[in-house]
C-alpha cells in the first residue's frame, strides 16, 4: 500500500534502516541532515504492483568508503536523468535503494525529480561492498548496472551506455572515484522491469519494514522483533586500520559485558566476528552494529575506541541461502581478510 512520508516520517526511515546497514551505508546523522535541508519533502513510497508493469525503475548510489561526505544532488541529478532516459530510450517511473543504508541518496533523488520509491531493495535487506552481490546475480536473473550515468565530487559527468560485466562495471567506478575528492562517486542507473521483478518475486518490501524498526523505543523491543541468533553487547578496546583501496578495513576488539574478547574483522559491510580463533559468524549472515542508547545502527567508520555497542547476528535473507550465495558472499570470497 502507498504512504506519502513526510520529513518525520523520513528520519524514521533512515532511523529504522540503519539497523541493517551491517557495518556500512552513510552515517545516520549525515542522513538526517541531508533530510532536514530539503525543503516541505513529500516522498511517495510504493509496492512494486503499484508501478506499472511495463515501466522501469532505476537505482541512485554512492560508492566509496563508508566515512566519506555525501555528493550534493539537487543540481545534478535532473540532467542525470535526462541522460539515462535519452541513452536508454525507456521511461524511467521510479527510484529504488541499490542498498539499505544510502535512504538519503534515494530520498533526495526521488524528492528533486518527483518520482516515487520502489519498496525493494536488490542486496537482501542489508549494505554490501560490491556490485555483483545482489539478488539478480544469486539467482541467475539478466541484469546490468549499464547503461548508467556517473558524476564526481566535483560534479564531472560520465555516461556509460555499453552494457558491462558486474566486474567491470565494479573496475569503471572503482577507477572514477581515484578522480574523485573524498574518493566518492554517485551512480544513476541499474534500470529494470517492474515486470522482471514482480515475475521473478523479488517484492521484499525492506523499506516499509524498516519503517516499522525506526518506531521502537527500546531495546527489548528489538530484540523480539528481529530475534537475532546471537547478541555480543561491550565495548571497543582497540582499533587497527589497514590498507584497503577504496574501502574502510578495520579489526576491532571488543571488551564483552561478559568479559570475554571478541574480534570484528570489518571491510565496509563485510564482516566476521571471532572470540579467540573461533570465528561465530561471517558473511553472508547478516551482523549488525547497533547503538543501544539511540537504537540506531553505527557505521564502522564511527567506531571508536569507548564505543558502546551490540553486534547482532541474523540469518541471512532467503535469496543469500541459494546454492551461488557462498561463492559471491561467503568467506571463501573474502579469506584475504582472515
Amino acid at each position: 500500500m502507498a504512504v506519502t512520508l513526510d520529513k518525520d516520517d523520513l528520519k524514521q526511515l533512515i532511523k529504522g534502516a540503519s539497523l541493517f546497514t551491517t557495518g556500512g551505508g552513510v552515517p545516520t546523522g549525515d542522513q538526517i541532515k541531508t533530510i532536514d535541508a530539503l525543503k516541505n519533502p513529500k516522498v511517495r513510497l510504493q509496492s512494486l504492483r503499484e508501478f506499472p508493469k511495463d515501466g522501469y525503475i532505476v537505482t541512485a548510489g554512492e560508492v566509496g568508503p563508508a566515512n566519506a561526505p555525501q555528493i550534493k544532488k539537487e543540481h545534478i541529478v535532473k540532467e542525470m536523468h535526462a541522460l539515462l532516459e535519452r541513452v536508454s530510450g525507456k521511461k524511467i517511473v521510479g527510484i529504488y535503494p541499490p542498498e539499505i543504508g544510502q535512504e538519503s541518496v534515494v530520498i533526495e533523488t526521488a524528492h528533486f525529480l518527483n518520482l516515487p520509491i520502489a519498496d525493494f531493495d536488490p542486496s537482501g535487506f542489508r549494505a554490501v561492498p560490491y556490485l555483483d552481490i545482489n539478488v539478480f546475480n544469486v539467482l541467475d536473473i539478466p541484469f546490468s548496472f549499464s547503461p548508467l550515468v556517473l558524476s564526481t565530487f566535483q560534479k564531472e559527468f560520465l555516461v556509460v551506455s555499453t552494457p558491462l560485466s558486474y566486474d567491470r562495471t565494479e573496475k569503471v567506478l572503482r577507477e572514477m572515484t581515484s578522480l574523485s575528492t573524498h574518493g566518492i562517486l554517485f551512480f544513476f542507473g541499474g534500470m529494470v522491469s517492474v515486470k522482471t521483478l514482480l515475475t521473478n518475486k523479488l517484492e521484499n518490501n525492506s523499506l516499509s519494514t524498516a519503517f516499522s524498526y525506526g518506531a521502537l523505543t527500546s531495546l527489548n523491543e528489538l530484540k523480539e522483533k528481529i530475534k537475532p541468533l546471537q547478541v555480543i553487547s561491550g565495548t571497543v578496546k582497540k582499533i587497527t586500520e589497514k590498507e584497503k583501496k577504496g574501502f574502510l578495513f578495520q579489526q576491532v576488539m571488543v571488551t564483552g559485558e561478559d568479559k570475554k574478547l571478541y574480534q570484528l574483522v570489518i571491510l565496509n559491510e563485510v564482516m566476521f566476528v571471532f572470540q579467540g580463533e573461533q570465528m561465530l559468524a561471517s558473511v553472508p549472515k547478516r551482523m549488525l552494529l547497533i547503538d543501544t542508547k539511540k537504537l540506531a545502527g553505527i557505521p564502522s567508520g564511527d567506531l571508536k575506541v569507548g564505543t558502546a555497542l551490540s553486534v547482532f547476528i541474523l540469518a541471512p535473507e532467503k535469496a543469500w541461502t541459494a546454492k551461488k550465495a557462498e561463492k559471491l558472499f561467503g568467506k571463501s570470497r573474502f579469506k584475504e581478510l582472515l
